[in-house]
């Protein structure tokens, strides 16, 4: 009895171990490949903008509200927002004051959760073995293209809105395959809807999931036994799919206009936008087999090449490989539908990003294939699934090595988002005389330069930030920071007169940033130029209201100097009122008191000085004056 027992549950317990292998196996070599990624810190791309310095989700007067009404960077993505807060932390030994690693571990936790909705929808849609689920989601888990996504803390809502998108994937096959039950089948339709809804509230790249629907549909309608492509495409236009399909293109539209209307579309051609999407669409297509030379940016070409030689055929080239593509798969249909598919697939998720509608600063993006190279992995796929058992046999050990150099080289590229200057260092590498990139890159050593408590790193640092401000102002960069940076530079190295130059020049582009104003204002006190320092202190409270307590500080010094003993007690009178327990300003305090005869006033301030610090001999020295001449 009890051995009838064991063998009963044999077979089982096989199972279940063919079932959770697989499912190791992905998890294993995903947390592998980005094992090195939890030590990265915010990198000087978005990260500050999106996190470090962004009150939805650092600040605790924020509501529900406020995160679903504002947009951030010009997008709207109230959910990813959302899950960004949910990782806010202190961190007092931090330089930001808040930690990364929560926002990186989620955001690999998210694609490992990604990687297995991607086998789990393949495995529904897929008949025969286990490879083409298995092969398909190993790529997505360790494709190089992939780890801009996962690494860098800002794309998080490629994330969050692929999570939404493959749930709704598959509760869009499991309604196609119970919707004769009416009560199973609403419910699900109604959550492939809400899925929908909550992947375009993480980023409006979801808007192509209605294609994907389709797509599906006929994929699987031809499973049922469908063979004719024009029948199927029929039966999936029928007016009842209509009907249920209109909802999902109804919404589509509406944030697909909504992503629009608060971006900024760059005023190219429509020549140039072609070019550069068929550049787009070739160089996603070779990348994903080559997956070399990634770059975080790859910025618009230079105009020279829009027209002229061989890069302009080869961006010109990209539009007829489109169409070809395009026609192939559709021929397929008959004799290789799993190509139609993959095509299909891929088409679907890439064409939204393809620079038809041109925005942003780069012609193209490794994290816009993230849910694309799904469609492309499924085709070879399938067709080694096709081939007979001892050539199957031998391409499955090749697919094997394949997904293992892509782990290699996605660990490697995980390297690149290791902080501001690998990241930036890689772009340079490949575009040694982009603006964008020497700027920020600068920015990121001045910024470490302020941390360093070496001098001699503090200059090395500086030095590097000025070569990288050197090559951004050449090329005409219009950021405020970089002139700003580039004065505080010359102001302690070139002299006064190049530091005001930059400062003004910074100011221009950004008349209301306080700072600007404050570091003005130290180098024309350097210049001995009280007045306009005044003057640009008076301006930097105005818009920094937040540093009032440096700036009435320096401020009180100046009106002392320049003897307008008044204007500095009005200063004082408020930095007392914040800072108490500040002997300085007392007996600064006592000091213009006593200038304009308000002796009392005068010798409470200096007791009071005293009585905070009694070693200071100023206050002491005037202190005993005035009691010497009452006497």
């Amino acid at each position: 009895m009890k051995m009838q027992i064991i063998n009963n549950n044999k077979p089982w317990f096989s199972s279940l171990l063919l079932r959770l292998l697989p499912v190791a196996g992905l998890v294993f070599i995903t947390l592998f490949t980005y094992r090195a990624v939890f030590d990265n810190s915010f990198v000087d791309w978005d990260d500050y903008t999106y996190v470090v310095e962004n009150d939805l989700v650092r600040s605790e007067d924020i509501s529900l509200h406020d995160i679903f009404t504002e947009k951030v960077s010009l997008n709207y993505h109230p959910l990813t927002i959302l899950s960004l807060r949910l990782n806010n932390n202190d961190c007092p030994s931090c330089p930001e004051g808040i930690s990364p690693a929560p926002f990186i571990k989620w955001n690999v936790i998210l694609h490992l959760l990604n990687t297995l909705l991607v086998f789990v929808f393949i495995r529904r849609i897929s008949a025969g073995s286990i490879f083409v689920p298995l092969f398909v989601a190993a790529v997505f888990a360790v494709h190089p293209m992939h780890v801009e996504s996962v690494a860098w803390i800002s794309e998080r809502k490629d994330l969050l809105y692929s999570f939404f998108y493959l749930a709704g994937l598959i509760s869009w096959v499991l309604y196609l395959e119970n919707e004769r039950k009416s009560a199973g089948g609403i419910l699900l339709y109604s959550l492939t809807l809400l899925l929908f809804i909550l992947s375009c509230l993480s980023k409006a790249m979801a808007v192509s999931f209605p294609l994907v629907l389709v797509l599906t549909l006929i994929w699987m309608r031809r499973k049922q036994g469908g063979s004719n492509f024009r029948s199927l495409v029929k039966s999936a236009f029928s007016r009842k799919m209509i009907i249920q399909l209109l909802p999902f293109f109804a919404l589509s539209v509406f944030f697909g206009v909504l992503a629009v209307a608060i971006n900024n579309p760059n005023s190219f051609s429509s020549i140039h936008r072609i070019q550069y999407a068929g550049y787009g669409f070739g160089m996603y297509l070779v990348r994903f087999l080559f997956p070399s030379g990634l770059s975080p940016l790859y910025p618009y070409p230079s105009a020279f090449v829009h027209y002229e030689g061989f890069s302009a055929f080869v961006m010109g080239a990209g539009i007829i490989v489109f169409a070809l593509v395009l026609i192939i798969a559709v021929l397929a249909f008959r004799k290789f539908p799993e190509l139609t598919f993959g095509t299909g697939f891929f088409l679907a998720t890439i064409l939204m990003v393809l620079q038809f509608i041109s925005v942003g600063a780069a012609i193209m993006a490794d994290r816009y294939t993230y849910l694309a190279y799904i469609g492309l992995a499924l085709i070879p796929a399938f067709a080694i699934e096709r081939l007979g058992r001892n050539l199957r046999m031998v391409l499955y050990s090749l697919s094997v090595v394949f997904v293992l150099i892509l782990s290699v080289l996605s660990a490697r590229q995980a390297d690149v988002w290791s902080n501001s200057e690998t990241l930036w260092n890689r772009v340079l590498k490949y575009f040694p005389y982009d603006e964008t990139a020497r700027s920020i890159r600068g920015i990121y050593y001045m910024k470490m330069s302020e941390r360093s408590a070496d001098d001699k790193d503090k200059s090395g640092l500086k030095a590097k930030a000025l070569n990288d401000f050197r090559h951004s102002i050449r090329a005409g960069t219009a950021r405020a920071d970089v002139w700003e940076s580039a004065g505080i530079i010359y102001a302690g190295s070139a002299g006064t007169d190049s530091a005001l130059l930059c400062l003004d020049k910074a100011l221009e582009l950004r008349p209301e940033k306080g700072s600007i104003y404050y570091n003005r204002a130290l180098v024309n006190s350097m210049a001995g130029r009280n007045f306009e320092a005044i003057s640009d202190y008076t301006l930097a409270l105005r818009f920094q209201p937040e540093n009032a307590l440096r700036i009435l500080n320096n401020r009180s010094n100046l009106y002392l100097d320049l003897g307008m003993y008044n204007e500095a007690i009005r200063d004082l009178d408020y930095l007392i009122t914040r800072e108490r327990g500040n002997y300085r300003y007392y007996a600064s305090r006592g000091y213009a008191r006593r200038m304009v005869k308000d002796i009392s006033g005068a010798v409470t301030d200096f007791v009071k000085a005293l009585e905070l610090n009694p070693d200071d001999e100023d206050s002491r020295t005037q202190l005993t004056g005035i009691l010497s001449a009452g006497a």
